[in-house]
């Protein structure tokens, strides 16, 4: 995680979901201007390799929308719960709980009725 910039917990934990986020697009043979062109333009590739470099947080919805275009479960892109400590930093504040918490309103942005569809 050289890139990232600052020593705090929520630039370690986009830093990995950027990283998580290249390693699929490189997986599934993607250039960022592939992303850009499968989502009709709505992720420019300047804001994807933003994302990727960990310089710029997703909100959860666009980090389900992500999840999707890329068909993987949004939970992928988040920090492992073993990095959870590092990340968070709250040892004494049950990490794996903060992950619980994170996963089920990733379920509830996925389910959402109201959640934004692409025309």
């Amino acid at each position: 995680m050289g890139r990232v910039s600052g020593v705090g917990t929520v630039s370690r934990a986009t830093a990995q979901i950027g990283d998580r986020l290249r390693a699929i697009r490189h997986q599934q043979g993607l250039s960022l201007h592939d992303v850009e062109a499968r989502s009709g333009q709505e992720f420019k590739a300047s804001v994807l390799g933003a994302y990727e470099r960990g310089e710029r947080a997703l909100s959860v919805g666009r980090l389900v929308h992500l999840a999707e275009l890329y068909d993987v479960p949004a939970g992928q892109l988040l920090p492992r719960s073993d990095d959870a400590e590092i990340v968070f930093g709250w040892p004494s504040r049950k990490p794996e709980r903060l992950r619980s918490l994170v996963a089920s309103a990733l379920r509830f942005f996925a389910t959402c009725p109201c959640r934004r569809r692409p025309s």
